[in-house]
């Protein structure tokens, strides 16, 4: 009798949510969102946004192409939910993401109003939040999906006018242009915005520089790998020695020098990236190779290739290829550029294991290869070698490194990040960039092998 009660009372439960759903579609817009804030319709936007570009990238990361506009879908969602909220009664605080939302929605002249009425309040208060109020007006002209650089440059020569006092956000203000700049590979204008930014490092406060050490040492690697993508080393080089000599000159405690110790791994990070530049790129040892576009064939064992253009692509962690991300990018440029002349290597290394399980490496290579061709799409030239294992006395396994990797030495990348790292190579057969294979630098990369194919052949060797 019991458990007829229980099944009687959630059949009755369930006939109430469906109904109380049916009410909810049926009801107009502005009861659905009459108690969403500036911010969440903001969010809502983005969450619709995201959820379409899922749907058109299955295999990838939900990031929409550099300098798209709205989805009708997301602005039309977040349009019904800002009509509801009226911009003159909104407090201070509501002001950005009611703009952000006003962008969303396709209506920037109510994102001017916002944003215009929150400088209007910026240029009556203090110093400091002045400045601040400033960083958040150009934060959304720069985040949209659309930067606004025009309307954005204008506010930030605003916060340049305020002086020392607002280096801190003349400082965050810059590094975020140049890597909005950067995402469209608008070589000048990141240029321009990380010299400003490295600019306002120097006038920042003892104590604002223990806060934004690691914002400091970002400015000056991020420099360091604009003038590399730029063929510019030994720039490149005095730069990154300018940031550490930046760092050193802080002075900073024992207590505040754990922040600072953050700070100067970003800049010693930039090491294995700059080092390999100018240098020959090794040739690939591999013991495997295969030829992912046609089985027929077999992969040619010299790489990288002579006379042209090479992008080699080590794979750091093969056990992480359910990060698909980076796989696509490089099949999106493999797609584009192979057929143009530019040769492809994804190199790959055994484990000892596949699957949760031991195999052997003459399978691992077999699994590897159908991977990558059947899961991953890659249409590239595939090299699989294979790491030696022995066994201490105390029974611990040792993994030596594969001939690959000895080779290369490639950096070492968060595990967040990605696990591929590129090494661009020219016709000469000389490392122009280390890059990791990332959305970010997607339009960077395809820049750079334009630039590569539009070199000059070198003349053969002379006997």
């Amino acid at each position: 009798m019991f458990m007829r009660k229980v099944a009687f009372l959630s059949c009755c439960g369930l006939i109430a949510s469906l109904r109380a759903l049916s009410a909810q579609s049926a009801a107009p817009a502005s009861s659905i969102y009459s108690r969403y804030t500036p911010a969440s319709c903001a969010e809502l936007g983005l969450w619709t946004e995201y959820q379409w570009w899922r749907t058109q990238n299955p295999d990838t990361a939900a990031i929409a192409p550099v300098g798209y506009a709205v989805h009708q879908t997301t602005s039309t969602a977040v349009r019904d939910c800002i009509a509801q909220l009226s911009l003159a009664a909104l407090p201070q605080d509501q002001l950005p993401g009611f703009a952000q939302a006003a962008l969303l929605a396709a209506e920037p002249a109510k994102a001017d109003s916002a944003l215009t009425r929150l400088a209007t309040i910026a240029a009556g208060s203090p110093v400091r939040t002045h400045a601040w109020l400033l960083l958040r007006i150009i934060s959304v002209d720069l985040e949209g999906a659309e930067s606004r650089f025009a309307d954005a440059d204008a506010y930030l020569s605003k916060l340049d006018a305020l002086g020392a006092p607002a280096s801190v956000e003349r400082l965050l203000a810059y590094r975020l242009l140049a890597n909005r700049a950067h995402l469209r590979d608008s070589v000048a204008l990141e240029s321009r915005a990380l010299t400003a930014a490295i600019a306002a490092t120097r006038t920042l406060t003892p104590g604002d520089r223990s806060l934004f050490g690691d914002h400091v040492a970002a400015a000056y690697s991020d420099m360091v790998n604009l003038l590399i993508r730029q063929n510019r080393r030994d720039s490149a080089r005095t730069v990154l020695t300018a940031g550490r000599r930046a760092l050193d000159s802080f002075g900073m405690s024992v207590v505040e020098g754990n922040r600072m110790n953050d700070a100067r791994g970003i800049l010693n990070g930039r090491e294995p990236f700059l080092a390999p530049i100018g240098r020959h790129a090794p040739p690939i040892r591999a013991t495997r190779w295969y030829n992912l576009v046609d089985t027929s064939l077999a992969a040619d064992t010299t790489h990288p290739a002579t006379g042209r253009p090479s992008v080699i692509i080590i794979d750091l962690d093969p056990q992480r290829w359910f990060v698909r991300t980076p796989y696509a990018i490089v099949r999106r440029l493999a797609e584009k550029y192979q057929s143009r002349g530019v040769d492809f290597t994804v190199t790959a290394r055994t484990t000892g294991a596949w699957d949760w399980r031991e195999v052997p490496p003459d399978s691992e290579m077999l699994l590897i290869r159908d991977f990558a061709r059947t899961e991953l799409k890659l249409p590239v030239t595939l090299a699989v070698s294979t790491i030696e294992f022995t066994r201490e006395q105390n029974g611990m396994v040792t993994a030596h490194p594969d001939a690959v990797l000895s080779s290369y030495l490639p950096p070492e990348i968060p595990q967040w990040d990605t696990p591929l790292v590129a090494y661009v190579v020219d016709r000469r057969g000389l490392v122009r960039m280390v890059v990791p294979i990332r959305r970010v630098d997607e339009t960077m990369l395809a820049h750079v092998l334009d630039e590569l194919l539009r070199e000059p052949v070198p003349p053969p060797p002379t006997k």
